[in-house]
């Protein structure tokens, strides 16, 4: 392929992440990407969208856009995304596949043989990673000496308190946000499903609903903070303790790194307050760097980095500490890993984050969530 190959896409899935992301960000980079049809489900939110952007070839059956000629598949469905990704890769198209990529190890096994025997190109939506202010930071902290201890917290209100400003087809229901209830609706729509039946496959029957929930999260969330984590500091990470509460909506947990460094990721659902948090902080002896991420569904809302340090004082003993906060791009994320796969795609790279990369994920999720005390 030459390298202003225009990618003919087909999109599966027309919810929340497709209509505030992926379908606006294909469409402004229409030199590279044309998106010639669609599937989902749900036939009134398929054509609703499909007449918004004049997209004729619809689908309620993925199946049936895959038989079609198109280049590569966006699969932006919730839950597990095994099936359209191994059905993807069987039919010879090049796969952008949202996180997380599936959620048991048999999946990711029979993934990995549809991938390996196709020959297909498969990029993971891990979004922080293409973040140009986390690329920023993850060279600051490669080069930290005697990195001591990261924190990454992340306090998570409901999402859907993040939806108003945005334009959904078919328009989102009037009204205030119901987040008295969402948690609960998320503890229910975990406990049934196919997604349940995965979950059960990792964690056994007897599994309490409570870890359930947890791994769940873990999974369909957490997932982004680990996979950045593994991409600041690399593979060696061990789960020390793992606590659990809140139904599983709430979950901390403590993992040994390299080199006696020592981690702690907590994630909290706090349902009613607009105001998303999530920071990824490193602690060196001399040294410092935290990423303060905005809520992903702000398009070109920038990612901060703060660096601090120290410096002699000519006329005292002492050093003096200092502060400063970098703004490195307002180029959205979500946009970059899009122009990241057309380039792995075209010139037949490994993205970054690929299959082996998701393979990691997995495994410390999976330690994870079987080490959680409740």
């Amino acid at each position: 392929m030459s390298t202003s190959q225009r990618l003919k896409v087909g999109v599966i899935g027309c919810g929340g992440i497709a209509q505030m992301m992926h379908l606006p960000h294909l469409r402004e980079l229409h030199d590279r990407f044309e998106v010639v049809g669609l599937a989902d489900v749900n036939s009134i939110v398929l054509d609703a969208v499909g007449d918004y952007y004049g997209i004729a070839r619809r689908f309620t059956d993925y199946r049936a856009l895959l038989a079609t000629d198109i280049d590569a598949v966006m699969i932006l469905t919730s839950g597990s995304h095994a099936g359209p990704v191994i059905a993807a890769a069987r039919a010879g198209k090049h796969i952008f596949a949202e996180k997380p990529l599936c959620y048991t190890s048999r999946e990711l096994e029979e993934i990995t043989e549809a991938v390996r025997t196709s020959g297909v190109c498969l990029m993971v939506g891990y979004m922080k990673r293409y973040d140009p202010a986390y690329r920023y930071a993850q060279r600051l902290v490669k080069d930290l000496a005697n990195l001591r201890y990261i924190r990454v917290t992340v306090l998570h209100p409901a999402s859907e308190l993040y939806y108003q400003h945005h334009v959904f087809h078919p328009p989102l229901p009037a009204g205030p946000v119901p987040t008295s209830e969402l948690g609960q609706r998320m503890i229910a729509f975990f406990a049934s499903g196919p997604e349940a039946r995965l979950i059960e496959e990792v964690l056994g029957p007897d599994a309490p609903p409570i870890q359930r929930t947890a791994l769940s999260l873990m999974l369909g969330s957490l997932c982004h903070d680990v996979n950045a984590l593994r991409g600041l500091i690399g593979e060696q990470l061990d789960v020390a303790h793992v606590e659990v509460w809140n139904q599983g909506l709430g979950m901390s947990a403590m993992l040994r790194c390299a080199q006696d460094v020592r981690a702690t990721l907590t994630w909290t659902y706090l349902s009613d307050l607009r105001h998303y948090e999530e920071e990824i902080a490193c602690y060196a002896d001399a040294a410092r760097v935290r990423i303060v991420f905005p809520s992903p569904f702000l398009r070109n809302y920038p990612t901060r980095v703060f660096v601090e340090g120290s410096e002699p004082l000519p006329d005292r003993p002492e050093s003096a500490a200092w502060e400063k906060e970098v703004t490195v791009s307002y180029h959205e994320a979500f946009k970059e890993e899009l122009l990241h796969f057309h380039d792995c795609v075209v010139h037949g790279r490994t993205p970054i984050t690929d299959l082996t990369d998701s393979r990691g994920d997995l495994t410390l999720i999976h330690a994870m969530a079987r080490a959680a005390k409740f």
